[in-house]
């Protein structure tokens, strides 16, 4: 025992901090002694080396100071003494090894989540062509759609607000239809129940475009 506190622990706590200090000063196998002061896990590697290596070398001077007063007394009291002084010793030892490793939580990568994304009259979607359709009653606004992006609108929706001899007569919508990308898809606008025969002017509308995507995020 006396043999162990006088070399062999003094040799454990300078393996301690040899290690501690290689951790602190090496990332990625790149060496930086700067790494001692910068902060973070750097530092810490270094002040734990620095604690753990003066606990195990300080403690076991006192072990070796208490073995060689409990010799000086009875036989198998320092026997069972020295006993529990290695066990001690070790479990300190082993305790200061496995506190040198914070454990590290992995973090899992966040998944994408769709999101829906809703517009009204979108830069990406125009109107190339539109017109009432002529004797045909109730009233019919048709078109073309062109989508000029490269998403997928899963729901396009035409909405069209009718006048009549300069008064509101009717907002009128199409089924809603999904543009792909970079396409083009005609339209047809019914508004039921709407005869603009005999009117004194043609009908006048504007057409609004509602329409919906999904994105990852």
């Amino acid at each position: 025992m006396h043999t162990y506190l006088r070399i062999v622990n003094p040799a454990v706590a300078v393996v301690v901090l040899a290690l501690c200090i290689w951790a602190a000063t090496h990332d990625n196998d790149t060496f930086r002694f700067r790494g001692l002061v910068l902060g973070g896990m750097h530092t810490y590697f270094f002040a734990k080396g620095l604690f753990s290596a003066s606990a195990v070398f300080l403690l076991g001077r006192i072990l070796m100071k208490m073995l060689e007063h409990g010799n000086a007394g009875d036989g198998s009291r320092s026997l069972r003494m020295e006993a529990l002084y290695v066990m001690a010793l070790v479990g300190l030892v082993l305790s200061l090894l496995t506190g040198l490793f914070p454990h590290k939580e992995q973090k899992k990568a966040a998944s994408p989540q769709e999101v829906k994304i809703a517009a009204t009259n979108p830069a990406e979607i125009a109107i190339v062509e539109h017109y009432v359709v002529r004797d045909v009653q109730p009233l019919r606004i048709a078109g073309k759609l062109r989508n000029g992006s490269g998403y997928d609108w899963e729901s396009v929706l035409v909405l069209a607000t009718v006048g009549i001899d300069g008064r509101f007569a009717a907002q009128c919508r199409n089924a809603a239809v999904r543009v792909g990308p970079n396409a083009e898809l005609p339209f047809s606008v019914v508004c039921d129940n709407l005869n603009v025969a005999g009117a004194g002017h043609g009908p006048s509308y504007r057409i609004t475009i509602e329409a919906e995507r999904k994105s990852r995020e």
